[in-house]
């Protein structure tokens, strides 16, 4: 649904309105300065997820194992519900040596090493997300990040805000300069800004009683995604 809330117009006028029109000598001419916004809501159809493991050990290969033991399993489970290899892609393994200040010697002493990797998928039906990070702590992940909602056509509607700011901004302008009896010739400058928003999902767990017992059941709530604009725009002034 779009909607255009009320604007406040800035006037700025570098020249007297009742100057002359304006020539090559002017140092600046005449011009006016107003703001534009617009804003568009819809539903996510996309969702971005971060899966990570992390594990100690006395020895590197043995965090490592651990660690490429839990990403397969994960792996298989992705596969598994049906998502495609071109929307998973994982970072580099990686292998620190953990240390702890040894007071009484003064120094560090090695206690093991850390080894670590991320999954990061993107999923074409929202509606998984739950059953996705269900999947990935029964597999051993240790660490989810919160999924970043989105819509497949994001640019798209993006660019179709920006065009919507953009002439509500001429519309204020021009108001503006029949306001004063004067006309609005070609743009100067046009500068936007991103107000957009994006929703966090939330996951709740609900319980279904049934004759025979309870049942738990999670439900997630992806909320709207608000894409907003705001342009500032010039125009020149002919009197």
């Amino acid at each position: 649904m779009l909607r255009q809330p009320l604007l406040r117009v800035a006037l700025v006028l570098l020249a007297t309105l009742n100057a002359l029109p304006v020539t090559a000598s002017d140092s600046a001419p005449a011009y006016i300065a107003v703001s534009g916004t617009a804003s568009l809501t819809t539903t996510p159809n996309r969702a971005e997820l971060t899966l990570s493991v992390e594990k100690d050990a006395n020895q590197a290969a043995q965090a490592q194992k651990q660690v490429q033991r839990i990403v397969e399993k994960t792996l298989v489970f992705l596969s598994q519900q049906g998502i495609e290899t071109k929307a998973i892609r994982s970072t580099t393994l990686s292998i620190q040596p953990q240390y702890s200040w040894d007071r009484d010697q003064q120094q560090q002493r090695l206690n093991g090493y850390r080894a670590s990797q991320s999954i990061v998928v993107v999923l074409k039906d929202i509606d998984l997300l739950q059953t996705i990070i269900e999947g990935g702590l029964t597999a051993g992940v240790t660490r989810l990040s919160p999924p970043r909602l989105f819509h497949s056509e994001q640019h798209e509607l993006e660019r179709k805000v920006l065009a919507l700011a953009v002439k509500d901004a001429q519309t204020n302008a021009e108001a503006a300069a029949t306001a004063l009896n004067v006309s609005i010739g070609s743009p100067l400058a046009i500068e936007a800004q991103n107000n957009s928003s994006t929703p966090r999902p939330e996951f709740r767990s609900v319980a279904m009683m049934a004759v025979d017992g309870a049942e738990s059941v999670d439900t997630q709530l992806s909320g709207q995604i608000e894409i907003a604009l705001r342009v500032t725009a010039r125009f020149a002034l002919i009197p």
